[in-house]
């Protein structure tokens, strides 16, 4: 194995890039804590479908489950938007608690969770790129299927 120049590479943060980490880490919170209200309105949503579910059994030609479906629909998109908030809150808490303590290994820790935010933003993006390309599969069968 061949050593390249990066094994030994030390990076040292100026004070431009400490700045840049604060304010980063500023907006992460922010974002986060907007994204944990949202992520609330979510679930109340969900929980107000359910009740109009159930109170409404007998309307429209599904009946209670319509509710019932789409609080449950609300409750998973609540519970997979959980994920990125959470690494984005932890990024955000560390990269703070990094700069007051001038800890590299808290540093690095957050660092990790910005990454585990992105990984997951990335991984979720590709699932649902896959997903449209499905669809749209058997939308363009279903029409030519249709046309014959």
């Amino acid at each position: 194995m061949e050593n390249s120049s990066f094994d030994n590479f030390d990076v040292q943060l100026n004070e431009a890039g400490r700045s840049f980490l604060r304010a980063t880490g500023k907006w992460a919170m922010f974002l986060s804590i907007i994204g944990f209200i949202f992520m609330g309105f979510m679930i109340l949503g969900a929980l107000a479908m359910f009740s109009m579910g159930s109170l409404g059994a007998g309307a429209g030609p599904f009946g209670g489950v319509g509710g019932a479906l789409m609080g449950a629909v609300y409750l998973v998109i609540a519970a997979i938007y959980f994920f990125p908030l959470f690494y984005l809150f932890q990024f955000s808490s560390r990269i703070k608690r990094a700069f007051e303590e001038n800890d590299s290994v808290v540093l690095n820790d957050a660092l990790g969770s910005l990454k585990s935010h992105y990984k997951f933003v990335g991984i979720f993006t590709i699932v649902f790129i896959a997903l449209y390309i499905v669809l749209i599969f058997f939308m363009v069968a279903a029409g030519i299927s249709g046309a014959l």
